[in-house]
């Protein structure tokens, strides 16, 4: 990732619009759920911070208490490790047979046929 993508906190009080003493105790709260990266010495976050930062001042902002917006994000990050465990593909594929498959490109198209029928004599009608 390259430093133009890194953010000071400086950075994320103008981005987030927000005090210094609030950020820093959003920070410190929900570090774990942060990415950031040592550069020189110094903490910077990357966009996906910024991004978690935003949901959590929009949550905290609307009266969610810091314990729940913890437990949500321990949620999402769980989800997250489950969906990545699983493997790639579409697992959701319903299986189907070439006659099934036939029947149901035959009704699409009867279907089809039949509305283009419908729509030339309307066309026809209009026309006289």
């Amino acid at each position: 990732m390259t430093r133009s993508t890194l953010l000071t906190i400086e950075d994320l009080i103008d981005e987030l619009d927000m005090g210094k003493a609030t950020l820093k105790f959003i920070l410190h709260r929900f570090s774990p759920w942060l990415v950031t990266q040592i550069v020189d010495d110094e903490t910077y976050y990357t966009e996906q911070a910024v991004t978690i930062l935003l949901k959590i001042k929009k949550l905290l902002d609307t009266g969610i208490l810091p314990e729940q917006i913890e437990d949500s994000l321990t949620q999402e990050a769980e989800i997250l490790k489950d969906k990545a465990k699983q493997p790639a593909g579409n697992q959701e594929s319903i299986p189907m047979d070439i006659a099934s498959t036939s029947s149901m490109f035959k009704d699409m198209f009867a279907v089809y046929i039949e509305k283009q029928d419908r729509i030339a004599l309307a066309q026809e009608a209009l026309a006289r």
